[in-house]
């Protein structure tokens, strides 16, 4: 079988987007399935077309000059990304189109999909941006033979929509699983870790004004803030407000956060309502690593954690709750540990990308009309 994969960006550019792209074709290759795979404008023709051992055709962006004109270059990228499409079609003759969102990627693969007789399945990865994102997004969703979503939430809210087409959820997955005996048994003051990348809505101003009565409590309190993206220009002013000092890691490379995930007693992840891509990855991630997690209770976390259980869920905004939690599990390192060694459990056995391709492989089935 042969699948002609599209996606706004890939590697080198290490986002959760394109870590979970990449990973999907290893899974999808190591069951033996052939793959040819397409990136979009946003990522443009720059540097190399291979990466991380994957060959990626590339597709140019609209002029410059178009970028004054939003309806005009959105046309332009369409157009683009179409006509690579179905030079691909041709070239690779694929038994399947699978567009990854955004919905532009979604539009052009239904359109050249339709054209040629294939079969075309769309992935959503989040539910965000402006309403006539959202609009388009419906109407790829509701014309595609079938949907898949990363959490319930959003699938839910596809299939409202939508005419009774096949859908899944797939939830995150990870290729590797470290080893928990990496884990070092400590006994000092506990240490906190976010990871990013941090939205300005993200929550850290919540975290950084419960931070002084946590360390009057908790003398020797630490707090680390690896890969904090888009937030990084007006972090340190953050900082400075808050009046707390803090480790910060602008970009960690893997290493590094596998060592961060190592030597840390609770990782945070403090997203807002539609906040759901890329910290999902990282937050299977930490939980993979042992890490017990606190997590906003949002769609694409509550797939992960199960409350009390694989880890924490907080509401949203909510200060007084984050600090009565932070209090109560800092003071019990015990239970910590105990979050940490479920959450690890929970990711090998249900979060494997073993897990994830029988599910793929079921949608691919029915939309062949043949087993795989």
């Amino acid at each position: 079988m042969r699948i002609l994969h599209l996606f706004d960006h890939s590697l080198p550019y290490r986002s959760g987007y394109a870590l979970h792209s990449h990973a999907l074709l290893d899974a999808q290759r190591t069951r033996g399935w052939n793959t040819v795979q397409l990136t979009g404008p946003a990522h443009g023709t720059a540097g190399s077309a291979d990466a991380g051992g994957w060959h990626y055709y590339r597709t140019r962006a609209a002029p410059r000059w178009l970028h004054g004109w939003p309806f005009l270059s959105r046309a332009a990228n369409l157009a683009l990304l179409h006509a690579r499409v179905q030079y691909l079609i041709r070239l690779a003759r694929p038994h399947l189109v699978h567009a990854h969102a955004p919905a532009l990627l979604g539009l052009a693969g239904l359109i050249a999909a339709r054209r040629h007789g294939l079969p075309f399945v769309y992935e959503a990865r989040d539910w965000r941006g402006k309403e006539a994102r959202d609009r388009l997004e419906i109407q790829v969703a509701r014309r595609a033979d079938a949907v898949i979503s990363p959490n319930a939430a959003l699938l839910a809210s596809l299939r409202r929509r939508g005419d009774g087409q096949l859908g899944s959820v797939m939830p995150g997955a990870l290729e590797y699983l470290p080893s928990a005996q990496l884990r070092r048994r400590y006994t000092g003051p506990p240490r906190l870790l976010v990871v990013g990348p941090l939205a300005p809505s993200a929550g850290l101003d919540l975290l950084l004004s419960c931070m002084r009565e946590l360390r009057s409590i908790f003398p020797g309190l630490s707090l680390r803030l690896a890969d904090h993206g888009p937030l990084g220009g007006a972090l340190p002013r953050q900082l400075e407000r808050a009046g707390v000092q803090v480790d910060c890691l602008p970009l960690a490379e893997p290493e590094v956060l596998d060592q961060c995930y190592f030597n840390t007693d609770l990782a945070l992840f403090l997203r807002q309502p539609g906040e759901t891509d890329t910290g999902c990855y990282r937050l299977l991630e930490a939980m993979a690593h042992g890490c017990a997690v606190l997590a906003t209770d949002i769609p694409g976390h509550r797939d992960q954690i199960f409350h009390g259980q694989t880890g924490i869920l907080c509401d949203p905004g909510d200060r007084e709750l984050l600090l009565q939690r932070l209090r109560t599990l800092l003071a019990e390192p015990a239970t910590l540990r105990a979050l940490g060694a479920a959450a690890s459990a929970f990711v090998a056995t249900q979060r494997t990308w073993d897990a994830s391709m029988a599910s793929y492989a079921s949608i691919y089935a029915r939309l062949l009309g043949r087993p795989l």
